[in-house]
């Protein structure tokens, strides 16, 4: 969950080098190789890459020594560039990442991995919601489609306003009816956050649930 860094290195460009990081990939997956259950997400959200090709390249390896270990039932995400960023996957990383080969064969089982918010600036630290993304998600699916593969929204989700339950709630029905191209989506955040975090869908103390989660996320289950 490093951004693709240690130390403020980026592997493969003077970080940790892409063996280490295809290192610590095939000790996971030697763990988890027999759980078909598990999904492989490579890294959350490289950035400001020096270049894409090193990038590309610790991805295949990773890829590779993922397979070797054994595991080769499970669905691996392929993170692109721009903090795994929807709207720049298809013109940045994207072209490049469409060359990674699976050595379990096809490339049904290599998914890319995509993020995007609906705040002003796309950060996801703001309780206002002022798009939809609809126009960045039809250039992604047409996009995939063309290629024929898929991807999975990994990280999305809004404020507790009604902003963000309109926008939110229409986001995830477009992905949603994109299955297969899009295989699903998943919602920041739950679990240890308080639930005054701006993007919490963290139950209530009393157990009942988040409008946000009521209003736009329940519905596109």
């Amino acid at each position: 969950h490093n951004y693709a860094r240690w130390n403020g290195g980026v592997i493969n460009q003077g970080g940790p080098t892409t063996a280490q990081f295809a290192s610590i990939w095939s000790q996971l997956a030697t763990k988890y190789a027999s759980n078909s259950k598990i999904i492989f997400g490579l890294m959350n959200e490289p950035h400001d890459m020096p270049a894409i090709t090193p990038w590309i390249q610790a991805v295949q390896a990773a890829v590779n020594a993922i397979r070797a270990a054994g595991a080769t039932s499970q669905i691996i995400l392929l993170p692109g560039s721009s903090w795994s960023g929807a709207a720049q996957l298809p013109t940045e990383a994207g072209p490049q990442l469409l060359q990674v080969t699976d050595p379990a064969g096809g490339v049904n089982k290599l998914v890319f991995d995509v993020h995007k918010y609906l705040d002003v600036d796309n950060s996801g630290t703001h309780d206002e919601c002022v798009t939809d993304n609809l126009s960045v998600f039809q250039n992604l699916v047409s996009w995939l489609k063309t290629n024929n593969r898929q991807a999975i929204l990994s990280e999305t989700g809004g404020g507790h306003t009604q902003s963000c339950y309109t926008y939110l709630y229409n986001e995830l029905a477009y992905i949603k009816n994109s299955y297969p191209t899009m295989i699903g989506f998943t919602v920041w955040s739950a679990g240890a956050f308080n639930t005054v975090y701006e993007l919490s869908v963290t139950p209530n103390a009393d157990g009942s649930d988040q409008q946000l989660w009521i209003q736009a996320v329940k519905p596109n289950l």
